[in-house]
């Protein structure tokens, strides 16, 4: 997955590349176009001002599907177990955008629910795990790709807190993870919707029962909002 991760990030990268270059050559038609007549000049302006200037403050909630993997080990032991189970999630997210030209600059903080509980019977013991809630801040890279569609990168720490459950042992650790998201976003005017994809990393979560549980996941989402 993290070649996949690394693959779609440089093809995002030439994406944003080729639009930059034809987008010089736009403005570049823009102004022959506007020195023309005073009909080319009305022409370009109600074309330019079909752009949504996406800069500013900005605010929404997202609905998805997060794809939770549990993995359990003994300490003395590299026999691993593992299991990914499915679940709801949401969340709220607020941020601010800076426009340069083509490009994007944001910033993004967000706190969200979810409801996966994978579960494990390991060494004859069973073992859960299952995010309370989640929090974190994000910077964010987009480009206006075509048509106020923007396509963006986002990278930041989430902090989690998690319910672990052992045979007769239980946690409720807090825990910091990285991660990395891609996204999709139209605008219309004010309103925006949009569809991310984002990878949370591995991060050891707690040890019960002498048995160390670690998770990854993956989520899918769907969302919309409004610029203040």
């Amino acid at each position: 997955m993290r070649r996949v991760s690394i693959a779609l990030y440089v093809v995002f990268c030439l994406i944003c590349g080729a639009f930059a270059t034809e987008e010089v050559k736009s403005d570049a038609a823009d102004v022959a176009i506007s020195d023309s007549a005073d009909s080319g000049e009305n022409s370009s302006e109600s074309s330019s001002s079909a752009v949504v200037d996406v800069s500013g403050f900005y605010g929404g909630l997202d609905l998805g599907t997060e794809f939770t993997g549990l993995k359990t080990h003994m300490s003395d032991s590299k026999v691993y177990n593992s299991k990914t189970k499915s679940g709801f999630l949401a969340d709220v997210f607020t941020g601010y955008n800076v426009r340069f030209g083509r490009f994007i600059l944001g910033l993004e903080g967000f706190i969200g629910l979810m409801t996966a509980t994978p579960t494990i019977n390991s060494d004859n013991k069973k073992f859960s795990l299952r995010k309370k809630y989640t929090f974190g801040i994000a910077p964010k890279i987009g480009c206006n790709i075509f048509n106020n569609i923007s396509g963006y990168i986002n990278f930041g720490a989430l902090t989690t807190k998690y319910k672990a459950r052992g045979l007769n042992e239980r946690a409720n650790p807090v825990k910091t993870s990285l991660f990395i998201g891609l996204g999709l976003e139209r605008s219309f005017n004010d309103l925006f919707v949009r569809g991310e994809i984002s990878r949370i990393f591995k991060k050891s979560v707690s040890k019960l029962n002498n048995v160390n549980l670690s998770t990854s996941s993956y989520t899918f989402k769907i969302g919309g909002g409004y610029r203040f």
